[in-house]
């Protein structure tokens, strides 16, 4: 921006230069070549006064050797002719071809009838000479106020240009999750510090908000977790108590709160990945991936099911920590419970230049397409009826966007659902690539 600002400001005092400063040049021109011009015919006209005498009455003008004396002085060529136009008296330089010389002819005596000529040569150099240290002087000027306004509009620039740089690292930190992030409100134009307090307070609400809905969520965990334990407790001590056909009552009642109590933590966990402020660091996926395999491979094969991980080589992606654990686990869980004994589940993680990608890949039943391009929202499922409360993938999907990834579901070659997660990939976070 300080670049931007300071072309621009050297474009307008180059314009207002050249408006000016080549008129001015221009008419300084005109002028000194017109009052050289002048001075030249004024003198030839005197000459011409002075030698009429001579040559109409043949007699001497005492004037004439003065005047010729000073047009000598000056380094003018006079030459007087009479009316043959033989060379009566002449006096300085002779007029050569090629010189930059002025010439001047002027007629003695009446112009209808003259007796003579006056032919006098007068030098240009001096008057060339104070032309080019006019333009010099006039050329020197415009540097130097090229000069004095490029500097000008670089600190012009910087004063604009600065706070503007803390608005926007400020802005990118917010948006990474540091939301201790402030931009500078005591420097530069009004205008802009009235924008950098606009965006503190901002800041400082949305900080605020981002507090009370943590606090909410934890008060909603104490008051509803507490009485639906206590429920599911009373309830098992009442199915002790009862006869047969009251049990399977009970037991049915027990299956509904066990259900609203996994409703409820999964309404807890979206909340909290809703809330969660992203800081992303850079993570080995592929490490981060053979971690969570290793953990459910137990829970796996009981249950008959194969787990395998592909590409485990070094791919760094830039997430916060702890959120590729939550993502790999709630789709991993989904799979387990969507697969029959004898299923595969697959890994892969492809890394790239810009992102690092992981693919988690099934053979089970898959998904219906109309039901994929709605999985991320809340309480989405095809298994409600086997008590699936749809908020694993809602959790993964906001796990995700929150680190700027990207979360799509595909179908799997030869049957069965592909949850593809795509990550920036690691190093430098974007906004210090910017910078």
């Amino acid at each position: 921006m300080t670049r931007r600002i300071t072309a621009a400001f050297l474009a307008v005092l180059f314009a207002v230069i050249a408006v000016i400063v080549v008129p001015l040049g221009a008419i300084d021109t005109h002028r000194l070549r017109s009052d050289f011009r002048r001075e030249a015919f004024t003198s030839a006209h005197a000459l011409a006064a002075v030698s009429e005498e001579r040559l109409d009455d043949h007699r001497s003008d005492p004037q004439l050797p003065v005047l010729l004396a000073r047009s000598a002085q000056r380094g003018d060529g006079v030459v007087v002719l009479d009316r043959a136009g033989q060379v009566l008296t002449s006096l300085g330089r002779s007029v050569l071809p090629g010189e930059d010389r002025l010439i001047v002819r002027v007629p003695v005596g009446d112009e209808s009838n003259p007796v003579g000529t006056v032919v006098l040569s007068r030098d240009e150099g001096p008057v060339e000479n104070r032309l080019r240290a006019l333009w010099l002087l006039l050329g020197g000027a415009a540097v130097l106020a090229l000069v004095v306004g490029a500097v000008v509009g670089v600190l012009l620039g910087r004063w604009i240009a600065t706070p503007l740089r803390s608005l926007v690292t400020a802005a990118e930190g917010v948006g990474a999750g540091s939301l201790t992030a402030r931009a500078e409100t005591d420097t530069g134009p009004s205008q802009v510090r009235e924008v950098a307090a606009a965006f503190n307070e901002m800041a400082d609400r949305v900080n605020s908000l981002l507090d009370a809905q943590a606090m909410m969520t934890a008060d909603v965990s104490h008051q509803l977790r507490t009485p639906l334990a206590a429920l599911r407790l009373r309830l098992d001590l009442l199915g002790d108590e009862v006869d047969e056909e009251q049990r399977r009552e009970v037991s049915g009642m027990i299956a509904e709160t066990s259900r609203l109590s996994r409703l409820v933590d999964g309404l807890l966990a979206v909340a909290r990945a809703e809330a969660a402020v992203a800081s992303p660091r850079t993570v080995d996926v592929a490490a981060v991936c053979a971690e969570r395999v290793g953990s459910w491979e137990p829970l796996a094969a009981e249950r008959g099911i194969r787990l395998e991980l592909r590409n485990g080589a070094h791919s760094p992606a830039r997430i916060t920590p702890g959120h590729l654990e939550q993502i790999l686990d709630n789709v991993l869980a989904n799979a387990l419970d969507a697969l029959p004994a004898g299923g595969t589940v697959r890994l892969d993680v492809v890394r790239s230049e810009t992102a690092t990608t992981v693919r988690i890949a099934d053979d089970g039943p898959g998904m219906d397409p109309a039901l994929r391009e709605h999985a991320f929202d809340r309480f989405v499922t095809d298994r409600r009826g086997d008590g699936g409360t749809g908020l694993g993938l809602a959790i993964v999907g906001r796990l995700v966007a929150a680190d700027h990834g990207s979360a799509e579901l595909l179908e799997t070659d030869g049957g069965g659902l592909t949850v593809e997660i795509t990550l920036p990939a690691g190093g430098q976070d974007p906004a210090a690539r910017r910078r």
